[in-house]
């Protein structure tokens, strides 16, 4: 079984949910990056920071890090998904939309603790 918790988004709508995940999490202090998987193109694995990844239209398998067992997700859900490899596949031959998410202001903290010696 899979160590991933995968939550429900049912507070935004489907209509603009990109935009509402956009406004809940404003730059500076976010990154927020939207793709498109078509269903009829294969999709090299990428490597990412932690973060959140959120589907917005679609359903896909999602694989993160060595963890064995993917997990699938449909529009409105998301989930936090740790740094490393990561591999997604739109499912059911329809294309895929997701949303990813990163703490931008964490992400430069923890690397500025990295570099000083801190672990503050």
């Amino acid at each position: 079984m899979s160590d991933f918790e995968i939550l429900e988004c049912n507070v935004w709508s489907q209509e603009n949910f990109e935009n509402a995940i956009r406004e809940k999490f404003p730059p500076p202090e976010y990154r927020v990056s939207s793709r498109k998987y078509r269903s009829d193109e294969s999709c090299p694995p990428g490597a990412a920071r932690a973060g959140l990844l959120f589907v917005v239209n679609g359903k896909c398998r999602c694989k993160f890090g060595s963890d064995e067992i993917p997990v699938v997700l449909g529009s409105g859900q998301y989930v936090n998904f740790p740094e490393g490899r990561y591999q997604i596949e739109p499912l059911e031959g329809k294309d895929a939309e997701i949303v990813f998410v990163w703490n931008v202001s964490k992400l430069f903290k923890e690397i500025l603790s990295d570099k000083s010696g801190n672990s503050s």
